[in-house]
């Protein structure tokens, strides 16, 4: 059997909530790892917003934009900002329970492990991409005598960072 969830992110350029509906795997477990591959699939696009429904979509095959609430789903998710709402409710019940987390709390309380540093979320994939990067940077920096010792030590503050977590 389906857990049915939809997943709404705050209002667009022209004020529209965007709404998304997934059949599968709705619980927050579930929903975790869609966060997580959306997170993934954002660091994926330079310059694609982490917390957006583009990203969501495109690291979630079966998740696709609907039209409103669907009277079978079990979680709706509402985004906003790294904020994330849960409602949730047995099939059938026009009752909804609510709660509100962080995003990174949310995913990690339910079997996920992403780390926020320095206002960006990471999972382990993108942290491991975001490491190389900056150490190819210092690297490049090296070889070249770039003076850039402030942002030097800004990312092997990161990476330290990083490496703590992951």
């Amino acid at each position: 059997m389906s857990t049915r969830a939809t997943y709404s992110f705050g209002k667009n350029r022209n004020g529209v909530e965007v709404i998304i509906y997934d059949h599968y795997d709705g619980y927050p477990e579930g929903a975790a790892v869609k966060f997580m591959r959306m997170i993934d699939a954002a660091s994926e696009c330079r310059n694609a917003e982490t917390i957006s429904p583009e990203s969501f979509i495109r690291g979630n095959n079966n998740a696709e934009i609907t039209h409103g609430n669907h009277g079978d789903t079990e979680f709706h998710y509402r985004l906003y900002g790294k904020t994330v709402e849960v409602m949730a409710r047995k099939a059938g019940d026009r009752v909804w329970s609510f709660k509100k987390y962080e995003l990174v709390d949310f995913i990690n309380a339910h079997g996920g492990k992403v780390a926020e540093v320095d206002g960006t979320i990471y999972t382990s994939m993108t942290a491991e991409c975001a490491i190389a990067q900056m150490q190819d940077l210092i690297q490049h920096w090296d070889e070249n005598g770039v003076d850039a010792q402030g942002q030097r030590e800004g990312f092997q503050g990161v990476i330290a960072k990083l490496r703590e977590e992951f």
